[in-house]
């Protein structure tokens, strides 16, 4: 028995939200790594 196209792609959109909220995080999670990188860089002076 076949699924309908209707049913798939209701887990087909449910996989695309999941894989694009992980995306998502990894990229806020790249960012923020390097401004704490950038800020601990040697010579930089913290501001007041």
């Amino acid at each position: 028995m076949m699924m309908n196209a209707k049913a798939y792609g209701s887990w087909m959109k449910t996989g695309m939200d999941m894989w694009l909220l992980g995306a998502e995080a990894a990229s806020v999670m790249a960012l923020r790594t390097a401004r704490i990188a950038a800020e601990a860089a040697p010579g930089r002076q913290r501001p007041s």
